[in-house]
Order: C-alpha cells, then sequence, then structure tokens
C-alpha cells in the first residue's frame, strides 16, 4: 500500500531496487481525498524511500490521459 509510508520504506529498504515503474494511481471518479492520496501522497511516500537508499534509483513515472479531465463529446 503506497499510502502506508512505514510499509513503503520497509518494502523498499528490503527490495533495494536499482529501477521502479510507478504505475499506481487512481483517476475520477474517485473522491479528491482519495485521488489526492493515491496519486500525490503516495507517490511523496515512494519517492521518500527511495531517496533513503545509499545509491540513486531510476524511476518512470507512468500518466494517463485521465489526468487531463474527461474528454467533450462534440
Amino acid at each position: 500500500d503506497l499510502e502506508d509510508a512505514a510499509s513503503v520504506r520497509e518494502a523498499v529498504g528490503r527490495l533495494a531496487p536499482r529501477l521502479v515503474f510507478h504505475l499506481a494511481g487512481r483517476t475520477p471518479p474517485a473522491a479528491s481525498p482519495a485521488l489526492f492520496r493515491a496519486n500525490t501522497l503516495a507517490t511523496a511516500n515512494l519517492f521518500e524511500a527511495l531517496g533513503d537508499l545509499p545509491r540513486p534509483v531510476r524511476v518512470v513515472v507512468v500518466g494517463s490521459a485521465a489526468e487531463y479531465g474527461p474528454v467533450p463529446s462534440d
């Protein structure tokens, strides 16, 4: 659970990855607090845990077109 900072630190410390593909997130219709936790807080938790490692880690953060909002159907 990327929203649980302690769990993220423990997993990252145990795995010590060299490369991370971060694909986790939520899109609407999730409520605003859930969107913030999943897309912002979870990413911050991951980056902070990776920053605690003794060497740099390459990270690929993947998004989707959903982050731009709904497309009008005209």
